[in-house]
């Protein structure tokens, strides 16, 4: 009974930490996105999807998709 009580202390720790880590990562995700910062790319994963949508004032619609490699490269330039 001892091992399963570990066990499950083990985990909600892990749990817990796993939860504190995926906040930092977000927090920082939305303070680099709102301060429109370039390092925001280095957070996307090779095969993230990055949707792009715009509508000009003359009413032509674009729409673009690429990945978060092609997204990183993108924004070294």
């Amino acid at each position: 009974m001892k091992k399963v009580i570990l066990a499950v202390a083990v985990l909600m720790s892990n749990i817990s930490h796993a939860s504190e880590n995926a906040k930092s990562i977000f927090d920082e995700y939305t303070k680099l996105g709102s301060n429109f910062d370039v390092k925001v790319a280095s957070l996307y994963a090779n095969d993230a999807k990055i949707h792009s949508y715009r509508v000009y004032p003359h009413g032509t619609e674009r729409q673009m998709e690429i990945t978060g490699e092609h997204g990183r490269c993108l924004s070294n330039v």
